[in-house]
């Protein structure tokens, strides 16, 4: 039994996908053309069309930022780091970069749980815990209503 191993799109191959969709080459033909999983370019079409279209451009900055954040997840896991810390830390690394902030509903979810002027160093790690453990449980729209633990898992699972 053979095992393939799974690769990145290139940016030829999304430049690729994005000529051979406008002039209406099917995703399956795609597919086979760039020898690659009619689901790969079926998953990468949907997660970067928008109103316009798919555009390879966009995909490939999409991607590129993507790779930096697990990257940097990684790093922060090879150091033991929590994943409050590693996203703390994400805020001050890539201050420009929003795909690295934490947004203001997860801001406001954080306060459901603590008000605001909470003096954090008052509250027990087992505590913080707890309540990670709850809001990692949540499911969540912007992430197609997966859990942000599920997104994390497949987003290390893609690196490893």
């Amino acid at each position: 039994m053979q095992t393939t191993t799974y690769s990145r799109l290139l940016d030829h191959e999304r430049e690729e996908i994005s000529i051979g969709l406008a002039s209406g080459e099917t995703q399956a033909s795609l597919a086979c053309r760039l020898h690659r999983s009619p689901s790969t370019i079926s998953r990468e079409v949907r997660r970067n069309s928008s109103i316009s279209g798919y555009r390879a451009f966009g995909a490939g900055r999409k991607a590129l930022e993507n790779a930096t954040s697990r990257r940097y997840v990684l790093f922060g896991l090879r150091k033991r780091w929590s994943l409050e810390e590693i996203v703390r830390r994400m805020k001050m690394a890539y201050p420009q970069n929003m795909s690295m902030r934490i947004s203001h509903k997860a801001n406001g979810l954080i306060r459901q749980y603590f008000p605001k002027g909470t003096e954090f160093d008052k509250v027990s790690t087992r505590e913080i815990k707890r309540v990670q453990r709850q809001l990692n449980n949540r499911p969540r729209a912007a992430l197609g209503f997966y859990k942000s633990n599920e997104k994390f898992n497949e987003l290390v699972a893609l690196n490893s």
